[in-house]
This record gives structure tokens, C-alpha cells and sequence, in this order.
């Protein structure tokens, strides 16, 4: 498995520790939008923010939080930073 894939996964699975049942591992898509396509809010992003940070040693700094907007920036993001 790449690095990029198993990051990828590792990005997946912090995002179903959090949201819990709010979504399916089928439904994660890179062009999914988890606040408008779940509606999840800011609290639960900065969560996943603050996961993906202690996870990958990365800072992901507060103010960024809301550029995170879909799947696929999150996983750029981690890339980019790793």
C-alpha cells in the first residue's frame, strides 16, 4: 500500500472515530463535503482537526480549520504537511 493510500485510510478512520454513526465508511468520498453534505458542525471539524494534528505530528492551525472543507482537502492538507 502507498503512503498516500495509507494516509488516506488513516484520514478516513479519524473521520469515523469522530462523526461515529453521522456517516459510512462507503460514504466517504474526496469530493464529499462533511458540513454541507453531513452537516457537521465546527466543533466536530476542529475535532478531526485536532485528531489529524496529534495523529501526524502536523499543526493544523485553528483558522485553517474552515478551509478544510471537503474530504479531498483534508487529505491535501495532511500530504502537503506531513
Amino acid at each position: 500500500m502507498g503512503k498516500k493510500v495509507k494516509v488516506n485510510t488513516q484520514i478516513d478512520d479519524i473521520i469515523l472515530e469522530v462523526l461515529g454513526d453521522e456517516i459510512k465508511r462507503e460514504d466517504i468520498k474526496p469530493e464529499v463535503s462533511l458540513t454541507e453534505d453531513y452537516g457537521v458542525n465546527s466543533l466536530k471539524m476542529l475535532e478531526i482537526a485536532l485528531t489529524i494534528s496529534a495523529d501526524f505530528d502536523i499543526d493544523v492551525p485553528k483558522e485553517e480549520v474552515a478551509d478544510l472543507s471537503t474530504i479531498q482537502d483534508i487529505y491535501d492538507f495532511v500530504q502537503n504537511h506531513s
